[in-house]
Protein backbone atom coordinates (compact mmCIF):
# COMPACT_ATOMS: atom_id res chain seq x y z
CA UNK A 1 0.00 0.00 0.00
CA UNK A 2 1.14 3.29 -0.63
CA UNK A 3 0.87 6.24 2.53
CA UNK A 4 -1.09 9.24 1.36
CA UNK A 5 2.12 10.91 3.32
CA UNK A 6 5.80 10.73 3.60
CA UNK A 7 9.34 12.15 4.59
CA UNK A 8 11.39 13.17 1.55
CA UNK A 9 14.60 15.44 1.13
CA UNK A 10 12.13 18.35 0.16
CA UNK A 11 10.54 17.90 3.80
CA UNK A 12 7.16 16.22 4.83
CA UNK A 13 5.49 15.28 1.53
CA UNK A 14 1.69 14.99 1.17
CA UNK A 15 0.45 12.44 -1.64
CA UNK A 16 -2.67 13.32 -3.53
CA UNK A 17 -4.29 11.83 -7.10
CA UNK A 18 -2.81 14.29 -9.94
CA UNK A 19 -6.01 15.22 -11.25
CA UNK A 20 -6.05 16.86 -7.91
CA UNK A 21 -4.05 19.20 -8.84
CA UNK A 22 -6.94 22.44 -9.53
CA UNK A 23 -8.33 21.31 -6.26
CA UNK A 24 -5.24 21.39 -4.20
CA UNK A 25 -3.68 24.57 -5.82
CA UNK A 26 -6.87 26.34 -4.80
CA UNK A 27 -6.97 24.71 -1.44
CA UNK A 28 -3.37 26.32 -0.71
CA UNK A 29 -4.29 29.57 -2.29
CA UNK A 30 -7.57 29.64 -0.20
CA UNK A 31 -5.37 28.93 3.21
CA UNK A 32 -7.62 25.43 3.42
CA UNK A 33 -4.41 24.15 3.02
CA UNK A 34 -2.87 24.53 6.23
CA UNK A 35 -2.29 22.25 9.57
CA UNK A 36 -1.63 23.22 12.80
CA UNK A 37 1.90 21.83 14.77
CA UNK A 38 1.24 21.70 18.89
CA UNK A 39 5.25 21.33 20.04
CA UNK A 40 4.20 19.24 23.01
CA UNK A 41 4.69 22.60 25.23
CA UNK A 42 1.26 24.41 24.36
CA UNK A 43 2.71 26.17 21.39
CA UNK A 44 0.95 25.95 18.28
CA UNK A 45 2.24 26.70 14.70
CA UNK A 46 1.17 26.71 10.99
CA UNK A 47 2.05 23.91 8.89
CA UNK A 48 1.74 24.95 5.34
CA UNK A 49 2.93 23.71 1.54
CA UNK A 50 5.94 25.50 0.23
CA UNK A 51 6.38 23.45 -2.93
CA UNK A 52 5.35 20.95 -4.97
CA UNK A 53 5.64 18.63 -7.97
CA UNK A 54 3.87 15.66 -10.31
CA UNK A 55 5.59 12.54 -10.25
CA UNK A 56 3.66 10.29 -12.60
CA UNK A 57 -0.39 9.79 -11.65
CA UNK A 58 0.46 11.80 -7.99
CA UNK A 59 0.87 14.93 -7.08
CA UNK A 60 3.48 15.71 -4.27
CA UNK A 61 2.64 18.27 -2.07
CA UNK A 62 5.62 19.54 0.71
CA UNK A 63 5.83 21.42 3.59
CA UNK A 64 8.26 21.53 7.21
CA UNK A 65 9.91 18.30 7.94
CA UNK A 66 8.19 16.46 10.85
CA UNK A 67 9.55 13.34 12.53
CA UNK A 68 6.91 11.35 13.87
CA UNK A 69 4.48 8.41 13.15
CA UNK A 70 1.09 8.67 12.01
CA UNK A 71 -1.51 8.39 14.91
CA UNK A 72 -2.73 4.96 13.91
CA UNK A 73 0.78 3.49 13.37
CA UNK A 74 1.89 4.73 16.59
CA UNK A 75 -1.29 3.54 18.68
CA UNK A 76 -0.94 0.00 16.60
CA UNK A 77 2.90 -0.31 17.90
CA UNK A 78 2.54 0.84 21.20
CA UNK A 79 4.13 -1.70 23.74
CA UNK A 80 1.00 -1.38 26.54
CA UNK A 81 -2.19 0.26 26.87
CA UNK A 82 -0.11 2.84 29.34
CA UNK A 83 2.18 3.88 26.12
CA UNK A 84 -1.12 4.29 23.81
CA UNK A 85 -2.89 6.40 26.58
CA UNK A 86 0.34 8.83 27.17
CA UNK A 87 -0.24 9.61 23.16
CA UNK A 88 -4.26 10.09 23.29
CA UNK A 89 -3.06 12.55 26.67
CA UNK A 90 -0.63 14.65 24.07
CA UNK A 91 -3.60 14.30 21.33
CA UNK A 92 -5.94 15.63 23.90
CA UNK A 93 -3.61 18.75 25.05
CA UNK A 94 -3.03 19.65 20.99
CA UNK A 95 -6.74 19.49 20.73
CA UNK A 96 -7.49 21.75 23.72
CA UNK A 97 -4.34 24.40 22.69
CA UNK A 98 -5.63 24.39 19.06
CA UNK A 99 -9.13 24.68 20.65
CA UNK A 100 -8.21 27.60 22.62
CA UNK A 101 -7.28 29.07 19.65
CA UNK A 102 -10.28 29.11 17.74
CA UNK A 103 -8.04 26.57 15.11
CA UNK A 104 -8.87 23.37 15.55
CA UNK A 105 -9.15 21.51 12.03
CA UNK A 106 -12.19 19.85 11.02
CA UNK A 107 -12.84 17.05 10.35
CA UNK A 108 -10.65 14.94 11.90
CA UNK A 109 -9.00 12.17 10.25
CA UNK A 110 -5.99 10.11 12.03
CA UNK A 111 -4.47 9.30 8.66
CA UNK A 112 -3.52 13.12 8.96
CA UNK A 113 -2.25 13.34 12.70
CA UNK A 114 1.14 12.50 13.32
CA UNK A 115 2.75 12.61 16.71
CA UNK A 116 6.67 12.48 17.58
CA UNK A 117 8.85 11.00 20.72
CA UNK A 118 8.70 14.17 22.19
CA UNK A 119 4.75 14.17 22.02
CA UNK A 120 4.81 16.94 19.57
CA UNK A 121 1.70 16.73 17.33
CA UNK A 122 1.37 17.62 13.69
CA UNK A 123 -2.35 18.05 12.57
CA UNK A 124 -2.24 18.18 8.42
CA UNK A 125 -4.49 20.27 6.45
CA UNK A 126 -7.98 18.08 6.32
CA UNK A 127 -9.10 19.56 3.24
CA UNK A 128 -5.78 17.81 1.57
CA UNK A 129 -6.03 14.32 3.79
CA UNK A 130 -9.97 13.43 2.53
CA UNK A 131 -8.37 14.16 -0.76
CA UNK A 132 -5.85 12.13 -0.89
CA UNK A 133 -7.59 9.37 0.78
CA UNK A 134 -9.79 9.51 -1.82
CA UNK A 135 -7.65 7.65 -3.74
CA UNK A 136 -5.33 5.49 -0.89
CA UNK A 137 -6.25 2.57 1.06
CA UNK A 138 -7.56 3.73 4.61
CA UNK A 139 -5.84 0.89 6.34
CA UNK A 140 -2.37 1.19 4.81
CA UNK A 141 -0.23 2.55 7.63
CA UNK A 142 -0.64 -0.16 10.23
CA UNK A 143 -1.83 -3.86 9.12
CA UNK A 144 -5.15 -4.75 11.27
CA UNK A 145 -5.50 -1.21 12.19
CA UNK A 146 -9.13 1.24 11.18
CA UNK A 147 -8.22 4.81 11.64
CA UNK A 148 -10.51 6.79 13.54
CA UNK A 149 -12.23 9.29 11.53
CA UNK A 150 -14.36 11.70 12.87
CA UNK A 151 -17.22 14.39 10.86
CA UNK A 152 -20.21 14.06 12.39
CA UNK A 153 -21.35 18.08 12.18
CA UNK A 154 -20.87 19.08 15.74
CA UNK A 155 -18.93 21.96 17.37
CA UNK A 156 -15.01 21.49 17.57
CA UNK A 157 -14.95 20.95 20.95
CA UNK A 158 -17.33 18.05 20.87
CA UNK A 159 -16.11 16.63 17.57
CA UNK A 160 -12.59 16.36 19.60
CA UNK A 161 -13.99 14.79 22.05
CA UNK A 162 -15.85 12.08 20.23
CA UNK A 163 -12.89 11.83 18.30
CA UNK A 164 -10.95 11.00 21.46
CA UNK A 165 -13.60 8.61 22.68
CA UNK A 166 -13.50 6.16 20.24
CA UNK A 167 -9.58 6.23 20.16
CA UNK A 168 -9.48 5.34 23.76
CA UNK A 169 -12.24 2.85 23.16
CA UNK A 170 -10.43 1.13 20.13
CA UNK A 171 -7.22 0.88 21.67
CA UNK A 172 -8.70 -0.50 25.37
CA UNK A 173 -10.96 -3.31 23.97
CA UNK A 174 -9.55 -3.82 20.58
CA UNK A 175 -12.58 -3.44 18.89
CA UNK A 176 -14.70 -0.46 17.11
CA UNK A 177 -17.48 1.44 19.37
CA UNK A 178 -19.49 1.18 16.34
CA UNK A 179 -18.78 -0.65 13.34
CA UNK A 180 -17.33 0.74 10.38
CA UNK A 181 -20.60 -0.16 8.20
CA UNK A 182 -23.51 2.13 6.40
CA UNK A 183 -25.94 0.14 9.14
CA UNK A 184 -24.19 1.14 12.15
CA UNK A 185 -23.04 4.40 11.42
CA UNK A 186 -27.35 5.56 10.40
CA UNK A 187 -27.99 3.23 13.50
CA UNK A 188 -25.28 5.34 15.83
CA UNK A 189 -26.75 8.76 13.87
CA UNK A 190 -30.14 7.70 15.28
CA UNK A 191 -28.87 7.34 18.92
CA UNK A 192 -27.75 3.31 19.09
CA UNK A 193 -26.60 1.51 21.33
CA UNK A 194 -22.44 0.30 22.05
CA UNK A 195 -21.50 -1.92 24.11
CA UNK A 196 -20.23 0.42 27.39
CA UNK A 197 -16.64 0.01 27.45
CA UNK A 198 -16.93 -0.50 30.95
CA UNK A 199 -17.83 -3.96 29.63
CA UNK A 200 -15.68 -4.15 26.78
CA UNK A 201 -12.18 -3.48 28.71
CA UNK A 202 -13.28 -3.63 31.97
CA UNK A 203 -9.36 -3.59 33.54
CA UNK A 204 -9.49 -0.04 32.35
CA UNK A 205 -9.50 2.68 35.09
CA UNK A 206 -13.14 3.39 35.76
CA UNK A 207 -13.13 6.99 35.58
CA UNK A 208 -11.45 7.44 32.00
CA UNK A 209 -13.95 4.31 30.79
CA UNK A 210 -16.45 5.88 32.68
CA UNK A 211 -16.01 9.31 30.24
CA UNK A 212 -15.99 7.54 27.29
CA UNK A 213 -19.25 5.78 27.52
CA UNK A 214 -20.37 8.87 28.74
CA UNK A 215 -19.30 10.98 25.31
CA UNK A 216 -20.03 7.97 22.90
CA UNK A 217 -23.89 7.95 24.60
CA UNK A 218 -23.99 11.94 24.48
CA UNK A 219 -20.32 13.63 23.75
CA UNK A 220 -22.27 17.27 24.42
CA UNK A 221 -21.27 19.62 26.94
CA UNK A 222 -17.64 17.70 26.77
CA UNK A 223 -14.23 18.94 25.04
CA UNK A 224 -10.66 18.17 25.50
CA UNK A 225 -10.39 19.94 28.57
CA UNK A 226 -12.41 17.03 30.40
CA UNK A 227 -9.78 14.54 28.30
CA UNK A 228 -6.68 16.13 29.55
CA UNK A 229 -8.43 15.31 33.20
CA UNK A 230 -9.48 12.09 32.72
CA UNK A 231 -6.27 11.11 31.60
CA UNK A 232 -4.00 12.64 33.78
CA UNK A 233 -5.90 11.45 36.61
CA UNK A 234 -6.22 7.60 34.74
CA UNK A 235 -2.11 7.84 34.12
CA UNK A 236 -1.96 8.87 37.78
CA UNK A 237 -3.58 6.09 39.74
CA UNK A 238 -2.76 3.63 37.29
CA UNK A 239 -4.69 3.09 33.85
CA UNK A 240 -5.21 -0.99 33.84
CA UNK A 241 -5.68 -3.04 36.69
CA UNK A 242 -6.12 -7.13 37.42
CA UNK A 243 -9.47 -8.87 37.42
CA UNK A 244 -10.11 -11.27 39.85
CA UNK A 245 -11.55 -14.70 38.51
CA UNK A 246 -14.99 -14.13 40.02
CA UNK A 247 -14.69 -9.82 39.00
CA UNK A 248 -13.46 -11.69 35.07
CA UNK A 249 -16.36 -14.17 35.16
CA UNK A 250 -19.15 -11.52 36.20
CA UNK A 251 -18.24 -9.48 33.50
CA UNK A 252 -18.90 -12.11 30.81
CA UNK A 253 -22.45 -12.63 31.40
CA UNK A 254 -22.99 -8.98 31.96
CA UNK A 255 -21.28 -8.77 28.51
CA UNK A 256 -23.17 -11.42 26.93
CA UNK A 257 -26.21 -10.39 28.51
CA UNK A 258 -25.83 -6.88 26.91
CA UNK A 259 -24.84 -7.84 23.49
CA UNK A 260 -28.01 -10.28 23.49
CA UNK A 261 -30.36 -8.25 24.38
CA UNK A 262 -28.92 -5.45 21.91
CA UNK A 263 -28.82 -8.26 19.19
CA UNK A 264 -32.46 -8.78 20.01
CA UNK A 265 -33.79 -5.02 19.72
CA UNK A 266 -31.46 -5.18 16.15
CA UNK A 267 -33.72 -7.98 14.77
CA UNK A 268 -37.11 -6.88 16.02
CA UNK A 269 -35.89 -3.24 14.25
CA UNK A 270 -35.11 -5.21 10.81
CA UNK A 271 -38.09 -7.32 10.81
CA UNK A 272 -40.46 -3.82 11.53
CA UNK A 273 -38.28 -2.46 8.87
CA UNK A 274 -38.62 -5.25 6.19
CA UNK A 275 -42.81 -5.75 7.00
CA UNK A 276 -43.77 -1.95 7.03
CA UNK A 277 -45.52 -2.86 4.46
CA UNK A 278 -47.58 -6.08 5.47
CA UNK A 279 -48.48 -4.89 8.87
CA UNK A 280 -51.60 -3.07 9.64
CA UNK A 281 -51.14 0.25 11.84
CA UNK A 282 -52.26 -1.95 15.06
CA UNK A 283 -50.46 -4.73 14.34
CA UNK A 284 -47.50 -2.60 14.08
CA UNK A 285 -48.40 -0.64 17.34
CA UNK A 286 -48.90 -4.27 19.25
CA UNK A 287 -45.69 -5.54 18.39
CA UNK A 288 -43.85 -2.18 19.24
CA UNK A 289 -45.12 -2.19 22.51
CA UNK A 290 -44.82 -5.70 23.60
CA UNK A 291 -40.77 -5.60 22.52
CA UNK A 292 -40.63 -2.21 24.73
CA UNK A 293 -42.74 -3.60 27.38
CA UNK A 294 -40.45 -6.55 27.41
CA UNK A 295 -36.94 -4.41 27.10
CA UNK A 296 -38.15 -2.25 30.20
CA UNK A 297 -38.97 -5.75 32.65
CA UNK A 298 -36.30 -8.01 31.67
CA UNK A 299 -33.53 -5.64 32.75
CA UNK A 300 -30.21 -6.99 32.95
CA UNK A 301 -26.91 -6.06 35.12
CA UNK A 302 -25.57 -5.22 31.99
CA UNK A 303 -25.38 -1.12 33.05
CA UNK A 304 -23.18 1.87 32.38
CA UNK A 305 -20.45 1.97 35.34
CA UNK A 306 -20.87 5.12 37.36
CA UNK A 307 -18.70 4.00 40.17
CA UNK A 308 -15.90 6.32 40.02
CA UNK A 309 -18.50 9.56 39.88
CA UNK A 310 -19.28 11.46 43.25
CA UNK A 311 -22.97 12.39 44.20
CA UNK A 312 -22.87 15.52 42.33
CA UNK A 313 -22.38 13.57 38.70
CA UNK A 314 -24.21 10.62 39.30
CA UNK A 315 -27.46 13.46 39.74
CA UNK A 316 -26.21 14.48 36.41
CA UNK A 317 -26.35 11.12 34.86
CA UNK A 318 -30.27 10.69 36.24
CA UNK A 319 -30.93 13.56 34.78
CA UNK A 320 -29.02 13.30 31.35
CA UNK A 321 -31.19 9.88 31.39
CA UNK A 322 -34.30 11.62 32.04
CA UNK A 323 -33.08 14.14 28.76
CA UNK A 324 -32.20 11.21 26.52
CA UNK A 325 -34.84 8.73 27.73
CA UNK A 326 -32.58 6.26 28.68
CA UNK A 327 -33.66 3.79 30.70
CA UNK A 328 -30.42 2.19 31.39
CA UNK A 329 -28.17 5.15 32.31
CA UNK A 330 -31.64 5.83 35.00
CA UNK A 331 -31.31 2.55 36.22
CA UNK A 332 -27.25 2.75 36.91
CA UNK A 333 -28.00 6.17 39.07
CA UNK A 334 -30.86 4.93 40.53
CA UNK A 335 -32.08 2.20 43.39
CA UNK A 336 -35.57 1.75 45.23
CA UNK A 337 -38.85 3.64 44.49
CA UNK A 338 -37.50 6.92 43.87
CA UNK A 339 -37.17 6.57 39.99
CA UNK A 340 -40.23 4.79 39.51
CA UNK A 341 -42.29 7.48 38.12
CA UNK A 342 -39.46 9.05 36.21
CA UNK A 343 -38.78 5.36 34.84
CA UNK A 344 -42.70 5.28 33.45
CA UNK A 345 -42.13 8.68 32.31
CA UNK A 346 -39.29 7.55 29.96
CA UNK A 347 -41.47 4.14 29.42
CA UNK A 348 -44.58 6.10 28.24
CA UNK A 349 -42.47 8.34 25.41
CA UNK A 350 -40.63 5.09 24.46
CA UNK A 351 -43.38 3.90 23.42
CA UNK A 352 -45.39 6.21 22.00
CA UNK A 353 -42.08 7.12 19.87
CA UNK A 354 -41.38 3.53 19.14
CA UNK A 355 -45.02 2.79 18.09
CA UNK A 356 -45.68 6.08 15.70
CA UNK A 357 -42.13 5.28 14.11
CA UNK A 358 -43.89 1.62 13.26
CA UNK A 359 -46.87 3.51 11.96
CA UNK A 360 -45.25 6.57 10.19
CA UNK A 361 -41.85 5.42 9.69
CA UNK A 362 -40.28 8.74 11.51
CA UNK A 363 -39.57 9.33 14.94
CA UNK A 364 -41.82 12.14 16.34
CA UNK A 365 -39.45 12.87 19.18
CA UNK A 366 -37.28 16.31 20.13
CA UNK A 367 -35.00 16.95 23.01
CA UNK A 368 -36.27 20.44 24.33
CA UNK A 369 -32.41 21.97 24.23
CA UNK A 370 -32.51 20.94 20.04
CA UNK A 371 -35.95 22.66 19.84
CA UNK A 372 -34.98 25.60 21.89
CA UNK A 373 -31.29 25.99 20.04
CA UNK A 374 -33.32 25.69 17.06
CA UNK A 375 -35.13 29.43 17.57
CA UNK A 376 -38.76 27.72 19.07
CA UNK A 377 -40.08 26.97 15.22
CA UNK A 378 -43.22 25.72 14.56
CA UNK A 379 -43.67 22.10 15.09
CA UNK A 380 -44.69 19.97 12.50
CA UNK A 381 -47.64 17.74 12.94
CA UNK A 382 -46.99 14.94 15.13
CA UNK A 383 -43.96 16.08 16.87
CA UNK A 384 -43.35 15.43 20.16
CA UNK A 385 -40.91 18.19 22.54
CA UNK A 386 -39.62 16.48 25.42
CA UNK A 387 -36.69 16.62 28.13
CA UNK A 388 -35.11 18.68 30.45
CA UNK A 389 -33.29 22.58 29.98
CA UNK A 390 -31.93 25.12 32.26
CA UNK A 391 -30.55 22.54 35.00
CA UNK A 392 -28.78 23.63 37.90
CA UNK A 393 -27.19 20.71 40.69
CA UNK A 394 -26.11 22.21 43.94
CA UNK A 395 -24.61 20.04 47.18
CA UNK A 396 -26.31 21.51 50.08
CA UNK A 397 -23.19 20.33 52.42
CA UNK A 398 -26.00 18.31 54.64
CA UNK A 399 -24.81 15.06 53.62
CA UNK A 400 -21.75 12.36 55.34
CA UNK A 401 -19.41 10.27 54.13
CA UNK A 402 -21.71 7.26 53.65
CA UNK A 403 -25.03 10.20 51.92
CA UNK A 404 -25.14 12.62 50.17
CA UNK A 405 -27.79 14.98 49.11
CA UNK A 406 -27.73 16.95 45.99
CA UNK A 407 -30.56 19.68 44.89
CA UNK A 408 -31.54 19.62 41.67
CA UNK A 409 -33.75 22.71 39.73
CA UNK A 410 -34.42 22.63 36.13
CA UNK A 411 -37.78 22.29 33.27
CA UNK A 412 -39.13 19.49 32.04
CA UNK A 413 -41.40 19.92 28.44
CA UNK A 414 -44.15 18.73 27.69
CA UNK A 415 -47.18 19.12 25.12
CA UNK A 416 -50.39 20.73 25.94
CA UNK A 417 -53.74 19.85 24.82
CA UNK A 418 -54.40 22.57 22.75
CA UNK A 419 -54.98 22.47 19.32
CA UNK A 420 -52.43 22.13 17.56
CA UNK A 421 -50.41 20.94 20.50
CA UNK A 422 -47.76 22.96 21.94
CA UNK A 423 -44.67 22.36 24.22
CA UNK A 424 -44.28 23.27 27.61
CA UNK A 425 -42.42 23.58 30.24
CA UNK A 426 -42.83 22.79 34.42
CA UNK A 427 -40.38 24.11 36.77
CA UNK A 428 -39.19 21.42 39.39
CA UNK A 429 -37.19 21.24 42.27
CA UNK A 430 -35.71 18.06 43.52
CA UNK A 431 -33.93 16.99 46.66
CA UNK A 432 -31.66 13.81 45.85
CA UNK A 433 -31.05 11.60 48.76
CA UNK A 434 -27.42 9.40 47.68
CA UNK A 435 -26.09 6.19 49.14
CA UNK A 436 -22.86 4.34 48.60
CA UNK A 437 -24.01 1.03 47.48
CA UNK A 438 -20.86 -1.31 46.46
CA UNK A 439 -17.96 0.86 45.38
CA UNK A 440 -20.84 3.59 43.70
CA UNK A 441 -23.57 6.44 44.65
CA UNK A 442 -27.34 6.07 44.28
CA UNK A 443 -30.29 8.24 44.40
CA UNK A 444 -32.48 6.22 47.18
CA UNK A 445 -34.64 9.35 47.62
CA UNK A 446 -36.17 11.83 45.28
CA UNK A 447 -38.27 14.97 47.42
CA UNK A 448 -40.05 16.77 44.32
CA UNK A 449 -41.69 19.94 43.94
CA UNK A 450 -43.31 21.18 40.81
CA UNK A 451 -44.86 19.75 37.96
Amino acid sequence: MIPIHFRAAEGLCIRLPRNSLRAAGRAVRAGVGEGLLFDGEDRLSVWSVSSSREEGDDLLLFGPDFEGSNLDTALAVAPDVASSLALVEALARAFRAMLEAGSLPSPLLSPGILVSASQAVLVLPPYLVSKALSASSTTSFAEGTVPVFHSRQEDAGTAASTFLALAVYRLASGREAFPATKAAKEERAAGGKFLPLSLAAPSLEAGLSALVDRVLADPRGTGPADWVAALAAARIAGPVRSLSESEAADNERRRRSYESRAHRTQAAKRFLGSHKGALTAASAVLIVITLVVAGILARSAALPDLSALSPREVAAAYYRALDALDTDLLEAASRGQGRDKDARYIAALTVLGRARMAMEGEDPMLRASEWLQAGSPVLAEGKVVHGITDLTLAEPGAGSQAEGIVDARYRIWSMDEASPPAPIAATRHDRLQLRQVGQGWKIYRIEREGG
